[in-house]
């Protein structure tokens, strides 16, 4: 999808952020969809605009909304939601590398700009494509700065430099990284071509 919109599909809200023209690897772009119920809380939050992030790495990867539940005591309770689709490692070149942190650092920016304008007090849930291995709370990563904090027990013990940039990222703005304080079924999305993942 191209530009910002907003669109109903089979009663489900669906609204989009995507760059104002096509890449090379196709539109790209983040979105949030939400159930009549979350169209509800939307409404609740009395209808704030969904937050961007600009244009980061050749397309468009942050976005959020602003809900409002009522809870068992019919005070309404804010959450604030986003997407966000962080930047991939680019290459082991030294070009690569530059341009890799370059863009890092404008996605950095641009997350912590908008969880800036996020009320200290108002919970935060942001769903993401992280493209890194963060580590897990362990015996062997106990010295690393910051990971007791954001991070469980539960699965991949593995790191990386892009995962302790995006710790950095999570311990910055008071989150953690929620699916490993539970147990679940670990598993890979990408395999690279020489079989590590």
């Amino acid at each position: 999808f191209l530009g910002n919109e907003k669109e109903l599909i089979n009663g489900y809200m669906y609204y989009k952020h995507g760059p104002e023209k096509q890449n090379r690897r196709g539109s790209g772009g983040v979105g949030i969809i939400l159930s009549p119920k979350a169209q509800r809380a939307w409404e609740m939050s009395g209808f704030k605009p969904a937050v961007c992030g600009g244009n980061i790495a050749g397309t468009t990867r942050l976005m959020g909304i602003h809900l409002a539940f009522l809870d068992e005591n019919d005070n309404l309770k804010p959450i604030f939601v986003m997407s966000a689709y962080h930047p991939s490692t680019l290459g082991s070149s030294k070009k690569d590398i530059e341009q890799t942190e370059k863009n890092m650092e404008e996605f950095a920016t641009a997350y912590n700009r908008i969880l800036s304008t996020i009320n200290k007090v108002v919970p935060v849930f942001i769903g993401g494509d992280i493209n890194c291995k963060i580590g897990t709370n362990t015996a062997d990563c106990q010295n690393v700065e910051g990971l007791r904090a954001i991070t469980g027990k539960f699965g991949n013990p593995e790191n990386n430099p892009k995962g302790f940039e995006v710790r950095q990222l999570l311990s910055t703005n008071d989150l953690c990284l929620v699916n490993t304080f539970f147990q679940h079924k670990n598993y890979n999305t990408y395999t690279s071509p020489s079989g590590t993942q």
